[in-house]
């Protein structure tokens, strides 16, 4: 629940904070940074690299992949979220509800997409040596 704010200079700076956080940073969970520090395509070079059994590779390979598309899927919902949420904005008639509610869903979104890609994360962690993993999430 978002807390009333009195003065108006607070709320404009608590309303940037938020969209920023809900704008900027969904992009970078969906494409693999947010787990790994790692666009996909980089892992994806380093697993064909590192893993010397065919049939492993290929299955890294599928997880990156399913990765890659719910990456995807979730960049084009949260853009059309995105516009909507900025559509609100320039109304008038928008209340703090209308709003609240669009924040609500996006964090939302947020948080399945971040479940997701810890999900795979793990799931290739599955599938590598932990040698593998240490040459393809090098600290």
């Amino acid at each position: 629940m978002i807390r009333r704010v009195r003065n108006p200079k607070q709320r404009g700076q608590i309303l940037v904070l938020l969209l920023a956080s809900i704008l900027g940073g969904s992009g970078l969970i969906g494409v693999g940074l947010f787990a790994t520090g790692s666009s996909i395509d980089d892992i994806e070079d380093r697993v064909d690299a590192a893993v010397g059994d065919a049939s492993r590779r290929k299955s890294a390979e599928a997880v990156l992949q399913a990765w890659r598309e719910e990456g995807e899927r979730f960049l084009e919902a949260n853009a059309e979220r995105r516009e909507q949420l900025l559509e609100r904005l320039e109304r008038h008639d928008t209340t703090p509800g209308d709003l609240n509610t669009r924040f609500v869903g996006m964090q939302a979104a947020n948080q399945k997409i971040q479940g997701t890609v810890l999900d795979r994360r793990f799931e290739l962690k599955a599938l590598l040596t932990p040698e593998e993993w240490r040459k393809v999430f090098p600290r």
